[in-house]
């Protein structure tokens, strides 16, 4: 439970994360969660007291909208990224077919595409509404984010590709040498 109390407060205390849900808000993304990288990185980087720039990655969003379109999410993408160009938005519509998500994550429910992703320090979803009430998603629990810890998340463990897969973004990230509190189990 103390994890999750010290994400609450890291996110109600962040003005980049306060900024993003403020921008997704205005368009009607009020229910979308920030997950992976950002929320890693802005954990990781919060346990060391490194200041962290959410402008340097992208921003995986995913929301579920049944009835927008292929081109309805091709404009709101093009509509975030000319608006508020300092940020990378990566919006992921869970009612859709995502191609570029290396599997087909349409109609699944935001917990199991979360659980889906490499490791499980990244398999963290948050939302920040417009009370400030922090929502988190996180399958695997908080620990290894705020432990330091490296772990494959289970379908990257039971298959030996995934797994290869995972020690290579691993390396390609090097974030071995970027946070070297981590360890890799």
């Amino acid at each position: 439970m103390k994890y999750q109390e010290q994400l609450e407060q890291l996110l109600i205390n962040n003005p980049e994360i306060n900024e993003i849900f403020a921008i997704l808000r205005k368009f009607h993304l009020g229910q979308a969660y920030l997950c992976a990288g950002s929320v890693r990185t802005l954990v990781w980087n919060s346990l060391i007291q490194r200041e962290t720039n959410l402008k340097l990655g992208n921003l995986d969003i995913f929301y579920n909208a049944q009835f927008e379109s292929a081109e309805e999410h091709q404009v709101l993408t093009t509509r975030l990224n000319q608006t508020y160009s300092k940020y990378l938005w990566s919006l992921n519509n869970l009612s859709q077919i995502n191609p570029h998500a290396g599997h087909h994550q349409n109609g699944q429910a935001l917990p199991d595409v979360i659980a889906a992703f490499p490791e499980t320090a990244s398999a963290v979803g948050v939302n920040l509404d417009f009370q400030g009430k922090v929502s988190i998603i996180a399958p695997y629990g908080l620990n290894d984010l705020f432990e330091f810890k490296l772990v494959a998340s289970p379908n990257f463990l039971t298959d030996s590709t995934k797994l290869a897969q995972f020690h290579k973004r691993v390396e390609r990230k090097n974030w071995l040498t970027i946070w070297p509190q981590l360890t890799l189990a």
